[in-house]
């Protein structure tokens, strides 16, 4: 088993927008499983919980094992928020809100709090902008303020907002 980050939110939305809600939790139940070795791989010092949770581009099925071999591509993370899109919209689709407590918001949360760590910059004017990383492959190495990648974080942060305004949680 391994699992793109990218890819597997079409199957998620395939499975939930069809009602095989069962099925489609499957993978935001999966990288909530994974979630302590995304949080432990970008902690100070082994003290996860500040900087969020990065997953892995090509993640094996255990967790915590890159697969996807030596390249650019390795700094892309445009997934983060298909993986947030995934267990936002799990919610949204199902309207549970014991599963978005337990699984789909802490997942949610710490993607918000790596783009936020680790990507979200901000100008001397106030403005803000993502810094560099891999957008697309097909478009080569690091761009600043990549599109694909700046939509993403900006879903995310939604998606985050969204979640602790419903369940009343980090203001």
């Amino acid at each position: 088993g391994l699992y793109f980050g990218w890819d597997e939110m079409f199957c998620f939305q395939a499975m939930a927008s069809s009602n095989h809600l069962s099925l489609s939790k499957r993978c935001p139940e999966y990288r909530f499983s994974i979630l302590p070795h995304a949080k432990k791989r970008i902690s100070h010092y082994n003290n996860p919980g500040t900087y969020g949770a990065r997953f892995l581009w090509m993640e094996s099925e255990e967790g915590g094992k890159e697969n996807a071999g030596l390249g650019f591509w390795m700094d892309h993370v445009f997934h983060m928020s298909n993986i947030t899109l995934s267990c936002w919209l799990q919610y949204l689709y199902s309207g549970d809100r014991e599963y978005l407590k337990s699984t789909g918001y802490p997942v949610i949360k710490e993607c918000a709090r790596f783009y936020v760590t680790h990507m979200v910059y901000e100008n001397p004017d106030g403005s803000m902008f993502i810094g560099k990383c891999t957008d697309l492959e097909r478009l080569g190495p690091a761009i600043l303020n990549p599109f694909m990648t700046a939509c993403g974080a900006i879903y995310t942060l939604e998606a985050a907002a969204g979640a602790a305004g419903i369940l009343n949680e980090d203001k």
